[in-house]
């Protein structure tokens, strides 16, 4: 399990003068959820600590306006004085969300006078700071009711954009606004702002692709980051900023095979990232903590402060991936290479994707690599491949492999694009080849939020393929696959029916809106009573206008019999 160097540099932020123009960030210190514990400027000393040893340049981190104005007028700022005095003193850059609704209100702003009084907070927080701090995101996930009550409103959010916009460039002219802060890449919610006129009122945007598959591969990471490029060119703003404020893996301490799948994910998303011109990718977060008696394993560190692999690898990454740039994507067969430049020397990071194996063709004597998993948290130090290794080629697991010094001559075999190569099926695992008595991998049983699992699920792993009989209400539903609207997707599955009752199909799923609403789509058609063999189906549907995933839905509905499916392919129709 080896890694290596990797670098990155990306397009200076212009309009946000005297920052760091570093990929990496944290969610770190959070100091306003515990500003009033009797020890908490030593908590904030301790996170720092480690967020200075992780090698953020970044922490974002919430500024209440609640706490910062208690009541109409009245300001109470020792507690941000002194945060923002400490974040100085410790030369971390800041990324303050102006948020959530005042002490006064009893939901999220949605009066013009509530927009005034918000732009009057942001007025006296830039003015304030505007030495200090020159970016400012505005609330955070507006898009999900947790955070805007008592429900999403992108016309109300979006006017509270462009009040607190117009009013911090009033006090900073040169501050960068960042807007959107969307839950997920929700190409919907940012089409609703862009529709209200907000666009125009951001310097940066920002979303937050947690996944609801699994790794970074697997929830098309590169594909929604595309996504979003492709909307802003569609609304002519293709060079506005793109920043992930949050995004991040679970993981306990306590198993070492969830902090080596999140280190991991760490790595591929930073990288993918870095590929894809994100100019800040904000993790999330530093510090596990224990909610309701359970685990939230999100941070770097356990809820007593010790270092997990995650934290190694993202001390590693962010020790080498300063003063590069991306050069471009190298396929390989049953995975993907990263090639970047740093001065004349070429710096390469590659994986196999999940389960397979890739090769790489033998690499020069003096290439250097570093181990991903490293135990000891002193500076690694990079050692020469043996003569006999840099002859022979390299097996690629989906432990990415970081190479540096990588020679000319080794590149030349090699095939180097400006495009990320496009998946020849959108389904994972639609083969059914990662597939045993329990389940299939990148499969439900049933809906993901819950409901449709009304039947007996069961798998064939001889035959790769997933069955459902005894049905009410069922179905076998994939990952979700990041879409545009007007693509059209061509399904294609083989259906195997003994004694089938009611209906059994294969549908393709749109998904849109607040919660991913249920947008329908086209099904194949029904099969019932017993097939000679196995019979393919094949449906073509396009994405509607307020759809940006959609899923994959094996059905079967008041089915006494049995039905079987396999070989399920989803492709993108040019």
């Amino acid at each position: 399990m080896l890694v290596a160097l990797l670098c990155f540099c990306f397009s200076p932020l212009s309009a946000c003068a005297d920052t760091s123009y570093s990929l990496f960030g944290l969610n770190g210190i959070g100091y306003f959820h515990y500003l009033n514990a009797p020890n908490a400027h030593q908590t904030a000393q301790q996170k720092m600590q480690w967020l200075e040893r992780a090698g953020a340049k970044w922490d974002r981190f919430d500024f209440w306006w609640g706490t910062i104005e208690p009541q109409p007028g009245v300001w109470k700022w020792d507690q941000a004085d002194w945060l923002v005095s400490f974040y100085t003193r410790h030369h971390i850059h800041m990324l303050p969300i102006l948020c959530y609704q005042a002490a006064w209100m009893h939901q999220s702003p949605h009066t013009p006078e509530d927009f005034a009084q918000f732009a009057d907070f942001v007025a006296h927080v830039v003015s304030r700071y505007h030495k200090q701090i020159h970016c400012w995101e505005i609330w955070n996930e507006p898009n999900i009711p947790a955070f805007w009550k008592p429900h999403p409103d992108a016309a109300a959010y979006t006017e509270l954009l462009k009040a607190a916009y117009l009013a911090a460039h009033r006090a900073d002219p040169h501050c960068v606004i960042v807007g959107a802060a969307a839950n997920e890449t929700d190409i919907n919610w940012l089409e609703a702002i862009a529709d209200h006129g907000g666009l125009s009122y951001m310097d940066a945007v920002s979303i937050h692709p947690y996944s609801m598959s699994d790794g970074p591969e697997q929830m098309y990471l590169a594909q929604q980051l595309e996504n979003v490029r492709r909307f802003l060119s569609a609304h002519g703003r293709p060079n506005l900023p793109i920043w992930i404020t949050e995004m991040g893996w679970t993981s306990s301490i306590e198993n070492l095979q969830s902090m080596q799948r999140a280190a991991i994910y760490l790595v591929q998303s930073y990288t993918i990232a870095a590929a894809e011109g994100v100019q800040h990718l904000f993790w999330f977060n530093e510090q596990d903590w224990t909610e309701g008696g359970k685990l939230q394993g999100w941070g770097l560190l356990s809820p007593d402060m010790h270092p997990k692999l995650t934290f190694d690898a993202y001390r590693q990454i962010a020790a080498f991936l300063d003063g590069c740039h991306f050069v471009g994507y190298v396929p390989l067969d049953n995975g993907i290479g990263y090639l970047f430049r740093k001065g004349r020397v070429e710096r390469l990071i590659a994986w196999a994707y999940r389960g397979q194996t890739a090769t790489l063709p033998p690499l020069r004597p003096n290439a250097k690599l570093i181990p991903l998993f490293y135990t000891s948290l002193d500076q690694p130090t990079a050692r020469s491949l043996k003569a006999d290794t840099a002859q022979s080629a390299l097996t690629l697991s989906e432990i990415p492999l970081f190479v540096t010094d990588v020679a000319r001559t080794f590149l030349k075999p090699l095939t180097i694009t400006h495009t990320l190569p496009a998946p020849s099926q959108w389904v994972v695992n639609g083969d059914l080849q990662q597939i045993d008595a329990k389940g299939a991998y990148g499969w439900h049983k049933g809906v993901f939020y819950g409901g449709a699992d009304r039947g007996t699920f069961a798998t064939f792993p001889e035959e790769h393929a997933l069955a459902l009989t005894n049905t009410t209400d069922a179905l076998w539903q994939s990952w979700p696959v990041p879409v545009m609207p007007g693509e059209r997707y061509r399904l294609t599955v083989e259906i195997l029916t003994k004694e089938a009752t009611g209906e059994n199909d294969a549908q393709i799923l749109f998904l849109g809106g607040p919660g991913w609403s249920w947008l329908g789509g086209p099904t194949t058609e029904s099969v019932t009573g017993s097939t000679n063999g196995w019979r393919t189906f094949t449906v073509e549907g396009s994405v509607p206008k307020d759809a940006d995933f959609l899923r994959v839905n094996l059905i079967s509905k008041r089915n006494t019999g049995l039905v079987l499916f396999r070989n399920i392919r989803l492709q993108r129709v040019p």
